[in-house]
């Protein structure tokens, strides 16, 4: 099957519409690049969190805003835990996430 690809952007809204041509028949998939938002909650609250090895500001439960087609570590601890959990992030374009962690004493 022939597949043919075009790609065009649009400047104001940060997104890049592709369509697929397989055997005459079009599919257009529009893909948001650039900033999501992502949540993260941790039990108990009050945790320190850094992504990709800048600490926030901000203790669990908080918001920050992740890039789209590429993981981000994220490393969540709590003055009451000794264990500090790791895990990589991975945001997809329209798609609201939160990432809840227990910590483990």
């Amino acid at each position: 099957p022939s597949l043919s690809r075009e790609n065009s952007s649009t400047r104001g809204d940060r997104s890049s519409v592709v369509t697929n041509t397989v055997r005459g028949k079009s599919a257009v998939v529009s893909q948001r690049t650039g900033p999501i938002h992502v949540r993260f909650e941790s039990e108990p609250e009050g945790a320190g969190i850094s992504i990709n090895g800048y600490p926030m500001k901000t203790p669990t439960p908080m918001a920050a805003m992740l890039l789209s087609g590429g993981s981000s570590e994220i490393e969540i601890e709590h003055e009451a835990h000794k264990k500090k959990t790791v895990l990589k992030v991975r945001p997809i374009p329209d798609l609201d996430l939160t990432v809840f962690v227990k910590l483990e004493k």
